[in-house]
């Protein structure tokens, strides 16, 4: 089965219920193959994964094979400031997701190849207080982005002035 933007102007429900058939087709052996730019669909359905930008293939691969290649990143919750996080080995990027009373809600990226223990460990050792410690591997949106980058950007709009 073959399907071009299957979800495109479908409400919740029957999304669903496509998602239902497309699940059920899968158990029963056979092959689909849809293109979609909603991630979150294909990462659901899908066993394998090929990323086109520009009109070039950027990955082919499962889910796993896309994630070896990007580092862990970790949800972190304390009190400790920011400027202490960023100095400890291992953290690519930090991003602020919450801020609630004195603790703050960090997104933290590793570096590739770092190892999430490793770097709880470095947490541990320099007395960074930690409420929450959750890994997460990147989504297949955050591989799509990293990977298609400004050639899958549409480009803006040309705005001609009027006379």
């Amino acid at each position: 089965m073959i399907l071009d933007e299957p979800f495109s102007g479908l409400d919740p429900i029957n999304q669903q219920t496509l998602e239902t058939l497309i699940r059920d087709q899968r158990a029963a052996g056979r092959t689909i193959i849809f293109s979609t730019h909603v991630m979150q669909h294909a990462e659901r359905l899908c066993d394998r994964f090929l990323i086109i930008a520009g009109g070039k293939k950027r990955f082919e691969g499962t889910l796993s094979e896309a994630r070896a290649d990007y580092g862990s990143r970790i949800h972190l919750r304390t009190t400790a400031p920011e400027a202490v996080l960023k100095v400890l080995p291992g953290v690519a990027s930090i991003r602020v997701e919450d801020v609630s009373g004195a603790e703050t809600t960090y997104e933290i990226e590793l570096d590739d190849g770092a190892d999430p223990q490793a770097f709880l460990n470095r947490l541990m050792e320099a007395g960074v207080p930690v409420t929450r410690f959750e890994q997460a591997g990147a989504t297949l949106h955050d591989i799509f982005v990293a990977l298609a980058g400004e050639e899958a950007a549409a480009p803006a709009p040309r705005m001609e002035a009027a006379e």
